[in-house]
């Protein structure tokens, strides 16, 4: 299949003016083995977030660390400018390559990501763009707390992203909370309106956790 349009089982609406960004540049040391390459029935991990990803974003973009481990699946791939420095680095090496204004940044290692979930977010950007009233961010709230790993980021915040990268390793909340920057938090009983259980949240990061999942994959059928 060509990235950037939907898979048979995916979404039957069209791909949204957006990019979806994988960001695949961790080194998996709590999981023991490369979490991108977890199997699953369509495949890694990482493909089956990819897939995911293209039946919302009319782009797909896979963020690595250099030299790139994943050229062999034929992803589209983007090589981290910034190796080592967590998250913010892999965002700003996916907004500096991503074609289209907003991209929906989602975590290698989340295997429940909903097709829908991603369609509700990337819409919150382009609604309020179309509204003139452009954000900067669309980020997820859960018990409160900020969901940064899977949330919409416009590509004008590249230049925001290098000058924090600039001053060593920040976390991605830095971003989020540089000035001018503007969010839309999404509450979680939003949320919740297209994914009850919040799977799409979920990440997986040692093999209790990839197990734990497997499990309740199998007995929700």
């Amino acid at each position: 299949m060509q990235w950037g349009t939907p898979s048979p089982r995916g979404s039957a609406a069209a791909p949204l003016p957006a990019s979806g960004i994988i960001l695949a540049g961790g080194e998996s040391r709590r999981m023991g083995r490369d979490k991108a390459m977890l199997p699953t029935a369509q495949g890694p991990l990482l493909l089956h977030v990819a897939r995911t990803l293209a039946a919302t974003c009319a782009e797909v973009l896979v963020v690595d660390r250099p030299p790139g481990r994943y050229r062999h699946l034929g992803l589209p791939l983007v090589l981290d400018r910034f190796p080592g420095r967590g998250p913010l680095a892999g965002l700003h090496a996916g907004l500096e390559a991503m074609t289209y204004p907003y991209g929906l940044v989602v975590a290698c290692d989340m295997p429940g990501l909903a097709p829908a979930v991603a369609r509700f977010l990337v819409e919150q950007a382009l609604a309020a763009e179309r509204r003139g009233s452009p954000v900067d961010a669309v980020v997820p709230l859960r018990n409160g707390r900020p969901e940064p790993l899977l949330a919409v980021y416009a590509r004008r915040l590249a230049p925001v992203a290098e000058a924090l990268l600039e001053q060593g390793s920040r976390p991605l909340r830095a971003l989020l909370e540089a000035p001018g920057v503007r969010v839309i938090w999404v509450d979680e009983a939003d949320l919740r309106q297209v994914d009850p259980d919040l799977r799409s949240l979920v990440n997986v990061n040692t093999p209790a956790e990839w197990a734990a999942w497997q499990r309740a994959r199998d007995s929700s059928g």
